[in-house]
């Protein structure tokens, strides 16, 4: 029965795509993108890869911006000269799209999971 009320607030839900992303870039989402960037490109342990990605965000704290907002000068004080991050990893879209796995935030993904919500939802309906 709650479940049947979870289709009628999905049914009317709506979304302010502009007050999401605000939010999601004050969160740094990023953050773990970066350091698999950092694993993944330049190999870093991972420990050391978090710890640069939380020197970036405590700057990002520090002078309130998000990581897109992040100046070459910024990300070099922490990862040095010889590492460039790409300026599309530092991008929400791109941290949501690059994800692969079942349940992720990949677009093509999501759209997955709702139609087997959907689908679902109609079956105990049909009960």
């Amino acid at each position: 029965m709650a479940l049947l009320g979870l289709k009628e607030i999905i049914a009317n839900i709506t979304f302010k795509p502009s007050l999401i992303r605000k939010n999601l870039a004050n969160g740094f989402a990023q953050a773990t993108d970066i350091a698999d960037y950092l694993v993944i490109n330049h190999g870093y342990a991972f420990r050391t890869a978090h710890e640069a990605s939380g020197a970036l965000v405590k700057i990002c704290e520090e002078n309130r911006i998000t990581l897109e907002e992040l100046s070459e000068n910024q990300i070099e004080s922490v990862l040095g000269d010889k590492v460039k991050l790409p300026g599309t990893l530092l991008t929400l879209e791109n941290s949501v799209n690059m994800k692969q796995g079942t349940g992720s935030t990949n677009p093509d993904e999501v759209e997955r999971q709702i139609q087997r919500a959907e689908l679902f939802l109609e079956g105990l309906q049909n009960e």
